[in-house]
């Protein structure tokens, strides 16, 4: 999977100088918890539009 996103990196004129992998705990506990906690509100900032609901169950 790196090597392909790499290659979309240099498509775009990007020259990438490292990469690294982070553990799943980490986007779990730093990214998509954090982020879940913060679906309702979203939902209330935005009247609880249809294109809010669609980007929550998106992101479920």
């Amino acid at each position: 999977m790196p090597s392909f996103k790499i290659k979309v990196l240099e498509k775009n004129g990007y020259s990438p100088i490292g990469y690294f992998v982070l553990p799943e705990h980490c986007w779990l506990n730093k990214y998509y918890l954090p982020m879940k906690d913060r679906f309702q509100s979203f939902l209330n900032r935005n009247e609880n539009s249809e294109e809010a609901r669609a980007i929550v169950e998106a992101e479920r």
